[in-house]
């Protein structure tokens, strides 16, 4: 329990760090991209919760920092700028949810919502290779993340469930937090 909450306050409050920042318009946020994130961040916990994970707390906590960040960029008027990668996002997301729904294809719903999950980053990488200065002042995010999320994942190693039903979603977020920390981290010409 204590390595699932450590992880879910390490992460929630980087996530919360970055609103406030978007708050303070010292970052920019794409409402539309943030959305989906949203959108996916609540599918994720439904998803983790659904596969028998009854302590989810680094998904509530993103969660709760994705509405804070969705808060924060619609109160400043952040960016609208929805795009087709937006729509595979939601349409993914929601054949993920879907599938679980009719199915119980656990396996099957968990690969979609990582795909989803990929494919919602693909944005701000483009944007990391267009900005590497804006690149750069984002990575801590990412980087936190990756802490973040060993704790739960050390937590399932512990409980002794080791099952991809249990670790997979942790390891892909932390595969996809590295390589965003790498994109932001890179040296440019």
């Amino acid at each position: 329990l204590a390595l699932n909450v450590f992880g879910a306050i390490i992460g929630s409050l980087a996530a919360c760090l970055y609103a406030v920042r978007v708050w303070l318009k010292k970052e920019r946020a794409n409402l539309a991209t943030w959305a989906i994130v949203l959108v996916l961040d609540f599918a994720g916990l439904y998803l983790t919760y659904a596969t028998g994970n009854h302590e989810p707390y680094i998904q509530i906590g993103w969660c709760v920092a994705a509405l804070l960040i969705v808060i924060a960029a619609f109160v400043r008027k952040g960016d609208w700028q929805w795009t087709d990668i937006d729509t595979a996002v939601l349409i993914i997301c929601a054949g993920s949810v879907a599938i679980w729904l009719t199915s119980e294809a656990v396996l099957a719903s968990l690969l979609g919502y990582l795909l989803a999950a990929y494919l919602s980053a693909l944005p701000q990488a483009r944007d990391y290779v267009r900005h590497p200065d804006v690149a750069r002042k984002s990575a801590w995010v990412w980087q936190v993340s990756v802490i973040a999320i060993l704790f739960p994942l050390a937590a399932k190693y512990v409980e002794d469930k080791s099952g991809i039903e249990h670790t997979l979603v942790y390891w892909a977020l932390i595969g996809l937090n590295v390589i965003m920390s790498a994109l932001c981290m890179r040296r440019t010409g």
